[in-house]
């Protein structure tokens, strides 16, 4: 049965859907536009279920068995403020997805003239279909080889352009000699969509708006947070660490390697000899200016194993990233809070290919919880949760083209 809010005068809210295929969660985020004020979400949910066998089918039967019950949590929400008197309604629908179920390329495209001229929507136009038309067929065997036989493309967008080597955000009309843009593109698995979207549309009439992670959170970042043109940043998710390069305003190039959250609990709760419940409690503990848990000396050479594991993956990810440009100083981190700390004591770690890509070391913003209430007003039935933040601004904020699929 499909949920209809039909009250006039009811406060239009999006619906943010973070999917982690990976582990078999997800969230869900109620957020509405501030306006001139700060941006709201009243309401969150998170669940996360037993994987009950093996494999890709497994994961994501778990992942779309905790999608319903976050979209069904939603539904109780609203239907407990439309009683109330506070009337609310969903008006659009994000489907964050996580890695590593989806494959994102960012393409730099450069276009030159010798005599000016006019850049126009055509223009534009006919230097992607001439970019698309050489470059898909290279991409086919990835696809396959990551995504399966049958992967959708969600998103394929300019998230950038330059004129004459400057940043705008309005070039149509206006005479250049040089463009570029930035051409961002996602495909995920075609099951994982499908999925996605079925277990939605049993629910609302809305389309569907796809994105990954790694744009949501660069779009939050560029437009709120970082007023560096170049800088990193590095979303922890539950299994898998991604790592972003953004120059001159421009996202380059996303990698992603199999460290996360949860590979560093399990990893904890292994050195130390303690259930994976104890685990992320010890963490986040660890660390905290006056305390001092039993066990902390444990958890601190479980933490430096940890980051002798973590490490390797990111010094090949920073060696990959420095094949487009220089590596930026400026890291801005994107973690739960009860492991956010840990993570960043990992970028302070000595590495040769860190310390040789970036002598200064690294200038590390982690953003928090402290950073998520500063940029978005949480509800009494919201948990203040870094990530959801991040996705909630991007679907309040962004000016990006949207892809939807189905209406």
């Amino acid at each position: 049965m499909r949920f209809f809010s039909r009250a006039s005068n009811a406060r239009t809210l999006s619906l943010v859907l973070h999917i982690d295929v990976g582990l078999g969660g997800a969230r869900a985020a109620l957020v509405e536009h501030g306006g001139a004020s700060t941006p709201s979400m009243p309401f969150t949910s998170t669940h996360s279920e037993k994987v009950p066998r093996k494999g890709k089918d497994g994961l994501l039967s778990a992942s779309l068995l905790s999608l319903r019950e976050s979209i069904d949590d939603v539904i109780s929400f609203i239907q407990r403020e439309n009683k109330a008197g506070r009337p609310k309604k969903i008006g659009a629908i994000y489907a964050i997805l996580a890695a590593p179920y989806y494959l994102s390329h960012t393409a730099l495209i450069k276009y030159k003239e010798e005599k000016s001229f006019v850049v126009t929507p055509a223009l534009v136009s006919n230097i992607l279909h001439g970019y698309r038309k050489h470059s898909d067929k290279d991409r086919e065997d990835e696809s396959e080889e990551i995504l399966g036989n049958a992967p959708i493309t969600v998103a394929d967008k300019i998230i950038g352009m330059r004129l004459n080597g400057y940043h705008t955000g309005s070039p149509y009309g206006k005479k250049a000699i040089t463009l570029d843009l930035s051409v961002f593109k996602t495909e995920v698995a075609g099951e994982a969509v499908l999925g996605i979207e079925r277990e939605i549309k049993k629910r609302f009439a809305l389309p569907v708006i796809f994105e990954s992670l790694s744009l949501a959170v660069y779009v939050a970042l560029r437009g709120t947070i970082s007023f560096n043109p170049n800088f990193l940043f590095i979303v922890v998710g539950n299994e898998v660490t991604e790592v972003s390069l953004v120059r001159d305003h421009m996202l380059l190039k996303t990698i992603s390697f199999p460290f996360g959250k949860f590979s560093l609990i399990r990893h904890v709760a292994r050195e130390v000899g303690e259930p994976e419940e104890m685990a992320i409690s010890s963490i986040s503990l660890h660390g905290v200016d006056g305390l001092h848990t039993v066990g902390a000396g444990k958890i601190e050479a479980a933490l430096q194993t940890a980051a002798k594991t973590w490490a390797p993956f990111f010094e090949k990810g920073l060696v990959s990233l420095s094949d487009r440009s220089a590596v930026p100083h400026s890291v801005y981190l994107v973690a739960d809070p009860d492991v956010g700390k840990a993570f960043q004591g990992f970028l302070t770690s000595d590495g040769y290919v860190s310390q040789s890509l970036v002598p200064t070391g690294f200038a590390i913003e982690l953003v928090d919880v402290e950073k998520a209430k500063s940029i978005m007003h949480f509800g009494p039935e919201a948990s203040c949760d870094p990530i959801l933040c991040l996705e909630g601004l991007f679907a309040v904020s962004t000016k990006l083209p949207l892809h939807t699929r189905g209406t």
